[in-house]
């Protein structure tokens, strides 16, 4: 049964300004999920209670993918450090991040007033409106059944967003979807531009990108029913489809992706880090879990460290 959305609107109805600026945050780096559900936000805003939503987020974006997605993403994004001082608070709405989560700079004149996302979380959020859905396989499907009730006509760009969004963030259905994301993507697919879904699918890819791959299946090894590769100086994006590369490839194994890099200094952002694709690596560690995402091919967990670690791989 679809959590009500006709009440959620209702609650909403409350919590937000009669006029002006609303930000809509979302967390550093965004992936397209969460760049999907902040359009989506945006979108729900101006239709329905005529509000500009101004989105915001730090990082950069440097996949090929979403590079290419925001090539036709037509809402303006802005930095935190951007966010007009003339105003002493703006009213905040989060989305696929909370307010206190460790993967988001929040503008320090953001309020907030209500959290969307599917992430697990044991912070509590008192006096902000949270519609959390730790089931969904993206929050994309959320903002779309919030849309949908609302009676909002989507433009085409942004259903073909939110398509990509929901079937990149579950890898085409093979992680952690839901009857609910099926159905949405069902429904944005039949509306959206096949040919810009290609194009941002099939975006050029850099020749480092072949370079890294090839050594990363290099250093491939396998034993009994774990595999590992690891390597150092390695670009973000490419631990992501090196970890990919050894899902399809080494399937009934467990596989332990490793790299480091240092992430840019960003406002809020913690010190450079060592990012291990392993949960299992990190509790047999006794580190401590300060970052989560997907269990297949995303990190989950971090080492801080200033200097490389002489005791772990770094």
């Amino acid at each position: 049964m679809i959590p009500s959305t006709t009440s959620l609107l209702t609650q909403l109805d409350k919590v937000l300004p009669a006029h002006g600026t609303v930000l809509i945050v979302t967390h550093n780096a965004p992936d397209p999920d969460a760049l999907a559900a902040a359009a989506g936000m945006q979108l729900l805003l101006r239709q329905r209670w005529s509000l500009k939503g101004q989105i915001v987020f730090s990082g950069q974006i440097s996949r090929p993918e979403n590079r290419e997605l925001m090539r036709h993403f037509l809402y303006r994004t802005l930095p935190p450090e951007k966010i007009s001082a003339r105003q002493r608070h703006y009213p905040a709405i989060f989305t696929d991040t909370t307010p206190r989560a460790g993967n988001v700079s929040v503008p320090a004149q953001a309020r907030a007033v209500a959290v969307f996302d599917h992430h697990q979380t044991r912070r509590p959020m008192p006096g902000i409106l949270s519609d959390l859905h730790p089931g969904l396989g993206a929050i994309t499907t959320r903002i779309y059944e919030c849309l949908r009730t609302a009676d909002i006509a989507i433009p085409r760009w942004l259903t073909t967003v939110m398509a990509y969004a929901i079937s990149s963030e579950t890898a085409d259905f093979t992680r952690a979807a839901s009857p609910r994301d099926i159905a949405a993507y069902r429904e944005l697919l039949a509306s959206a531009n096949m040919a810009m879904l290609g194009r941002i699918r099939l975006a050029p890819l850099p020749t480092e990108h072949f370079a890294f791959l090839a050594e990363g299946i290099r250093q491939a090894r396998v034993y009994r029913q774990t595999a590992w590769t690891h390597l150092a100086a390695t670009p973000r994006r490419l631990l992501h489809r090196l970890a990919k590369l050894h899902h399809g490839s080494y399937g009934g194994h467990g596989h332990v992706t490793a790299g480091s890099f240092e992430l840019p200094r960003l406002p809020g952002a913690r010190q450079a880090r060592v990012t291990l694709l392993t949960e299992a690596l990190i509790s047999g560690l006794g580190i401590p879990r300060t970052a989560v995402g997907h269990p297949l091919i995303q990190p989950t967990g971090v080492i801080p460290c200033a200097q490389p670690a002489a005791n772990h791989a770094s």
